[in-house]
């Protein structure tokens, strides 16, 4: 079986990090990966260094004609260009193509993106919001499934993880590690941690992003709120955390929430777009309203007091995302290729 992944995305986030290791799990399970990637993006070079041979790609008009993607038996679009690529190589060369959504925002409304979306062969959503935003565009609701993120585990460097815990000493760490973007919530974070200032609480925020220079304006004077840039060892962070947050506007599913409930830190984040998939109020983690500093700093207070909730939140999840697992969720992508294929030659 000779699988081609698509994502034409320049930048690295969350959507190009499943896709690395879904791809990297299929290589274990001994399937064949060919990618067309953006040549501006870590994903390329991240896929080339585990020995997948990528195809220079950073519009759905180009790349279809190298040689690299003969006799590919599937597509597999991550990305909303990638759509575009996969239902033109399907009319090009008839090759079945799957889409994964990762994004609960509505799907753009014109003739080429339904179009697009009307070619696939099956629609994968990441979360319920999103299988509702794709159900809700595409007349045939029978090609929907959902398949979740997956939790993804890091290194760690326990000198790194204490000299980072130092600096906090006698704090409760609060961590949100997202692209700095509105939707992402850290406004919310800033108003929460300014009605938190008087306490031994710190805000530690991990991205970059073009919402930056207003978030810093926003959070002036407030010495509990440190911009510590994009960070490339999460595994240590998830460590240093005492918890993690998300409150997010919107949201599809927040692979960020399963990588630290793997990790053992306890998340709070918005009820909103996929995360009540994964955050299970009280249960699995602690669920907000979006744009509610209050309630934000209200869960986060009960948090760094309360270490029995801490204990009770983290267990639950541990064996919440257990079904979750990139061994789990690449079984069901398996399963789709085969069934597209129609053929039962394939020992999944």
């Amino acid at each position: 079986m000779k699988i081609c992944f698509v994502n034409l995305a320049s930048g690295y986030s969350g959507g190009e990090n499943q896709t690395f290791f879904l791809a990297d799990q299929l290589l274990k399970n001994k399937i064949e990966v060919i990618a067309v990637t953006n040549p501006k993006s870590l994903l390329t070079r991240k896929l080339k260094s585990i020995g997948i041979k990528t195809v220079c790609s950073n519009h759905p008009l180009r790349g279809h004609l190298s040689p690299l993607l003969r006799n590919v038996d599937v597509v597999h679009a991550h990305d909303g260009r990638a759509v575009h690529w996969a239902s033109i190589h399907k009319t090009l060369f008839k090759t079945p193509f799957i889409v994964t959504r990762r994004i609960d925002n509505l799907i753009r409304e014109n003739s080429f993106t339904h179009w697009s979306y009307g070619q696939a062969d099956q629609l994968v959503g990441i979360s319920s919001k999103i299988c509702t935003v794709l159900s809700n565009f595409v007349s045939n609701k029978s090609k929907i499934e959902l398949i979740p993120s997956s939790p993804i585990s890091y290194g760690l460097k326990q000198e790194s993880i204490d000299r980072e815990k130092n600096k906090y000493l006698g704090q409760f760490i609060v961590v949100q590690a997202a692209s700095l973007l509105e939707h992402k919530g850290f406004d919310t974070s800033i108003k929460a941690a300014k009605l938190l200032k008087d306490q031994n609480i710190i805000f530690l925020f991990l991205g970059e992003g073009p919402y930056r220079n207003h978030l810093m304006k926003l959070a002036e004077g407030l010495s509990n709120v440190l911009f510590l840039g994009k960070q490339n060892d999460m595994g240590n962070w998830f460590k240093i955390a005492d918890c993690i947050i998300l409150p997010s506007k919107n949201e599809g599913l927040g692979s960020v929430l399963l990588e630290s409930m793997l990790a053992g830190t306890p998340v709070i984040a918005s009820n909103t777009g996929g995360i009540p998939d994964i955050v299970k109020d009280r249960k699995t983690g602690l669920l907000i309203s979006p744009n509610d500093e209050k309630q934000l700093a209200s869960a986060i207070q009960e948090l760094s007091k309360n270490n029995q909730l801490k204990s009770e939140l983290v267990n639950n999840a541990k064996e919440f995302i257990k079904p979750f697992y990139i061994e789990n969720t690449s079984k069901k992508y398996l399963h789709i290729y085969k069934r597209i294929l129609d053929t039962s030659s394939y020992d999944v």
